[in-house]
């Protein structure tokens, strides 16, 4: 799974390199944020949700691989050990 680190940076290069696509949703954002201000709230919020969401689950991912590790290099030291 991709950590959360290189994602962000994945995005941020896509909207460094697409200058255009992101002045365009900057604008969209704007504009709804000043006509319908509730629902781009809640849409963002959700947003936000769903990236606190994927960042958890990354985070939870290298925890369970960094044992994973942990328990293997601590069973070769064991068997090491016993020969």
């Amino acid at each position: 799974m991709i950590d959360f680190n290189s994602y962000s940076t994945l995005v941020i290069q896509f909207f460094s390199d697409h200058i255009s696509i992101a002045l365009a949703l900057g604008i969209a954002i704007s504009y709804f944020l000043y006509k319908k201000p509730e629902i781009t709230v809640k849409f963002l919020a959700l947003c936000f949700f769903f990236v606190a969401v994927f960042y958890t689950m990354s985070l939870l991912s290298q925890t369970s691989t960094q044992e994973d590790n942990l328990i293997h290099k601590s069973e070769r030291a064991m068997n090491d050990s016993a020969r």
